[in-house]
C-alpha cells in the first residue's frame, strides 16, 4: 500500500515491478527526485553500508550511476557528450537561516560519442564561500586520463593552470624539521627501459644552504651511463656552475680532473660567425691553466 509492493521477494516503492531486492522508482517522465534519506545526530553519523562477502578478489560494495538520453522511464536511448551521468553532492547549513548550500561536488559528465565504453570527465567542484557553484572545476580527469588542476581541457598527463591574478602555478615543499642544511626539495624523473624497468633519468633539487634558510641553491642532474649525478647548480651567491657543485665565479666551467678539456663551443647555425664577447668596465681580462 502506498505505493510500496512485494514482488517475487523484491521491494518495490513507487513502482510495481521492482527490478531488485530494494527498488525505488521516481515518477516516469518528471522532474521529481527519488531519495534515500538517513539521519545522524549528536555523535552518530548518518551511514549507507555496503558489505560484501566473498572470496573472489575485487567484490566489493558498489554505488553505480545510469544514464540515459530519455525522457521515458526504462528507456535506453545512448547518452549524448555533455550529458551527467551521476553527482555526489555534500551541503552544509550557512547563511545563519538554517539554510542548506553547497560546499563541494563530484560530477562524472559524457565527453564524446558513446560506444562500447562512454567517454567520461569526472569534475571535481569546491566552494569558496563566496559564491555557491564555482563555474569551472578545480581539478579534472579528462576522459584522455590527463589530469587538469585549474582548467577542464588538461593538453598533458597532468597540467596545472593558474588565474592571471596569482603567480604562483605549482609548490613543491619539504616539511623536514630541523636547522640543519639538507631541507631538500626534490623533482624527479623517471623513464622504463625496453623491459619496462623504470629507473631514474634525472632530477631538479632545492637544497638549504646554511643553517638559517636565509641561503639556498638549485641543481639539475642527469643520467650518463647508468649513473645519475649533478651536472649544473645556481649556488646560494647566485654564481652557475657546471661540473662542479662550487662554483667561485659568476659561470664556472669545470673539468672532471681526469685529463679532460674543459670546452666552450660556440656554433652559429645559419650564417656569419660565432661569437663570444668579452666586456669588462676594467678591460682586464686572462685566459691561461
Amino acid at each position: 500500500t502506498g505505493g510500496l509492493n512485494v514482488t517475487s521477494g523484491n521491494v518495490g516503492i513507487g513502482t510495481s515491478s521492482p527490478a531488485g531486492n530494494f527498488d525505488i522508482t521516481g515518477a516516469s517522465n518528471t522532474s521529481a527526485n527519488s531519495y534515500i534519506r538517513a539521519y545522524g545526530g549528536a555523535s552518530a553519523r548518518a551511514k549507507l553500508l555496503l558489505d560484501a562477502y566473498s572470496t573472489t578478489a575485487g567484490t566489493s560494495g558498489s554505488i553505480t550511476f545510469q544514464r540515459a538520453h530519455s525522457n521515458t522511464l526504462g528507456g535506453t536511448t545512448d547518452v549524448s557528450s555533455g550529458d551527467t551521468l551521476g553527482l555526489i553532492n555534500f551541503y552544509g547549513t550557512s547563511r545563519g537561516d538554517g539554510s542548506l548550500n553547497p560546499g563541494g561536488v563530484i560530477e562524472a559528465v559524457v565527453n564524446g560519442a558513446a560506444s562500447t565504453y562512454v567517454p567520461t570527465d569526472i569534475h571535481i567542484y569546491t566552494n569558496s564561500g563566496s559564491t555557491e557553484r564555482s563555474g569551472s572545476p578545480q581539478l579534472t580527469v579528462h576522459s584522455n586520463g590527463n589530469v587538469g588542476i585549474g582548467t577542464s581541457s588538461p593538453a598533458t598527463k597532468l597540467e596545472v593552470a593558474s588565474p592571471a591574478s596569482t603567480a604562483a602555478v605549482l609548490r613543491i615543499s619539504s616539511n623536514k624539521t630541523g636547522t640543519g642544511a639538507g631541507d631538500k626539495s626534490k623533482l624527479e624523473f623517471y623513464s622504463a627501459d625496453n623491459s619496462g624497468t623504470a629507473y631514474e633519468t634525472g632530477y631538479m633539487v632545492y637544497d638549504r644552504a646554511d643553517t638559517t634558510g636565509t641561503a639556498s641553491y638549485i641543481a639539475w642532474a642527469n643520467r650518463v651511463a647508468g649513473t645519475v649525478a649533478e651536472r649544473m647548480r645556481i649556488s646560494s651567491s647566485g654564481n652557475v656552475g657546471i661540473g662542479t657543485t662550487s662554483p667561485n665565479y659568476l659561470t664556472e666551467l669545470y673539468g672532471n680532473g681526469g685529463g679532460d678539456t674543459v670546452t666552450l663551443a660556440l656554433t652559429n647555425a645559419t650564417t656569419g660567425p660565432a661569437r663570444l664577447r668579452l666586456n669588462s668596465g676594467h678591460g682586464n681580462w686572462s685566459v691561461g691553466n
